[in-house]
């Protein structure tokens, strides 16, 4: 009897902390977002790892992540208005297509060996740019997909852990 009673206590526990689950579009949206946030890690470890490989400096490392963060504090409040006048749904599908484009240019000319260090610049900059745009839609679409009040805190909760 106790066995029993511990395991549906973790139960009501574990389904209260995943209760944005039960709807099938913010399952969706949390998995595609997480298959996304795992290539922008990536690609942003691989971006500055490339450019240290390259020109083994330091400084210039440095300046690999600055152009890839630095759209995040001029561009993303523009994000939010841009989430805030258009469909966000189209936004998420421009952002993350066109960062998927940027990837495979990269690892085009990675691959064939023609990666210049501008170019690798232009890439993270401009990926930085649509991850600036990209962050505000995806925090304001939780509100589309859930339609209980009570559930946008949990989902909110899981959408930035998953992030961090």
């Amino acid at each position: 009897m106790k066995f029993n009673n511990i395991v549906r206590k973790i139960k009501e526990k574990f389904s209260f902390m995943l209760r944005s689950f039960k709807y099938r579009n913010y399952r969706l949206f949390f998995i595609g977002q997480g298959v996304s946030l795992i290539g922008t890690w990536m690609q942003q470890i691989a971006g500055a790892w490339l450019v240290y490989r390259l020109t083994g400096s330091p400084f210039m490392l440095g300046l690999a992540s600055f152009a890839s963060l630095i759209p995040n504090l001029f561009i993303t409040p523009l994000g939010g208005v841009i989430a805030d006048r258009f469909d966000r749904r189209k936004i998420l599908y421009f952002t993350q297509t066109f960062m998927m484009i940027f990837a495979f240019i990269l690892a085009f000319f990675v691959y064939t060996d023609r990666a210049t260090i501008y170019l690798i610049f232009l890439l993270i900059f401009l990926s930085g740019i649509m991850n600036a745009i990209d962050a505000p839609t995806r925090h304001s679409f939780i509100f589309e997909i859930i339609t209980k009040k009570e559930d946008i805190v949990n989902a909110i909760a899981l959408n930035s852990a998953m992030f961090n």
